[in-house]
C-alpha cells in the first residue's frame, strides 16, 4: 500500500476478531477442538475477553491466541469470567495468569488434595 507521497506504508494488522475467525486460525484450532461447537465457544470466549480489555487489544494477535490456547491446556476458557484464568497484557504480548479459583480447581482435579482451607 502506498500513501500520497508514493512511499510504502505498513498495513495495520487485522483486528483480533478478524484474525480469530480467519481460515488459518480456525485450522489451527481444529487440532485443539475437533468439534465445531467447542471451537466456536472458544473463539467467542477469547474475542469477548479481548473486547472487554482494550489493553489486550494492543497485544499481537498471535500472542493473544497463544495465551488463549494455554488456558485450554488447563481446561479453562480464556478470560476472567469464572476466575480460573486471566489474559494479562505485558506491553504488546499477552500472557495467562491463573486465578485463585483456577488453582483450586487444578488442585481438586489432581486427586492429591483432600481438603483446602482458606
Amino acid at each position: 500500500m502506498a500513501n500520497a507521497n508514493n512511499s510504502l506504508v505498513k498495513a495495520a494488522p487485522p483486528s483480533f476478531s478478524v484474525f480469530a475467525k480467519s481460515d488459518k486460525s480456525q485450522k489451527t484450532l481444529m487440532s485443539y477442538f475437533p468439534s465445531d461447537k467447542d471451537r466456536a465457544r472458544f473463539t467467542s470466549a477469547i474475542i469477548t475477553a479481548v473486547s472487554q480489555n482494550p489493553l489486550i487489544a494492543n497485544c499481537t494477535n498471535e500472542s493473544i491466541m497463544s495465551a488463549g490456547l494455554k488456558c485450554v491446556n488447563y481446561d479453562f476458557l480464556p478470560g476472567g469470567d469464572l476466575g480460573d484464568a486471566y489474559l494479562i497484557p505485558f506491553g504488546n504480548k499477552c500472557t495467562v495468569m491463573l486465578g485463585y479459583k483456577g488453582l483450586i480447581r487444578l488442585a481438586q482435579r489432581s486427586g492429591k488434595v483432600r481438603t483446602l482451607n482458606m
